[in-house]
């Protein structure tokens, strides 16, 4: 079974069931079962309808606003996105700005 890390910021972390919060390793971090981008928004929706209702679009892609993070690496193609167990995975709001 897949266990990557779900990191979110502190706001986005109120969106969690109180349970969700509990278990995080960090706080912020949230073991996931997903290996794809597609199963971490399957996963999302069923565990966390909070947080996908903000994050996520009806077509399964992060809202405007927000930029996914892998191992400190931005990604923009997401949808193929294959995840592992070491693997940190954080949504965070994009910044435009100079």
């Amino acid at each position: 079974m897949n266990m990557a890390n779900l990191v979110l910021p502190s706001y986005l972390c109120q969106l969690l069931p109180s349970e969700a919060r509990l278990q995080g390793r960090p706080f912020r971090g949230i073991p996931v079962n997903s290996a794809s981008w597609t199963e971490l928004t399957g996963e999302m929706r069923q565990r966390f309808p909070g947080l996908a209702t903000r994050v996520l679009t009806e077509h399964g892609t992060l809202a405007s606003g927000f930029a996914l993070v892998v191992n400190d690496e931005v990604h923009t193609d997401y949808t193929s996105l294959r995840m592992g167990s070491v693997d940190e995975i954080a949504i965070i709001v994009s910044i435009a700005g100079g």
